[in-house]
């Protein structure tokens, strides 16, 4: 699916982290570089969803290893303590 950057962020995804929290999936353009952003919003007291200081930016270059490395994640059985 092409993505149009124009607007310099394109939502992509969101999955509920909990009941205030929701891990959204984006893509700008930031500095003039592509990236993959994957964040924390929080819904603020106005009801709008805000950006939180928690997650990871990084070069679209860079999905392909990310994604493997999630895929790997996958596989792996939780370690019991």
């Amino acid at each position: 699916m092409p993505v149009d950057l124009a607007n310099a962020f394109v939502v992509l995804g969101e999955i509920p982290k909990n009941r205030r929290e929701t891990i959204r999936v984006t893509r700008e353009r930031y500095k003039g570089r592509d990236l993959v952003n994957l964040r924390v919003w929080f819904g603020a007291e106005d009801g709008a969803l805000r950006p939180g200081n928690a997650g990871l930016a990084f070069g679209r270059d860079k999905l392909n290893a990310v994604i493997e490395a999630l895929e790997k994640a996958r596989g792996v059985p939780a370690h019991a303590d």
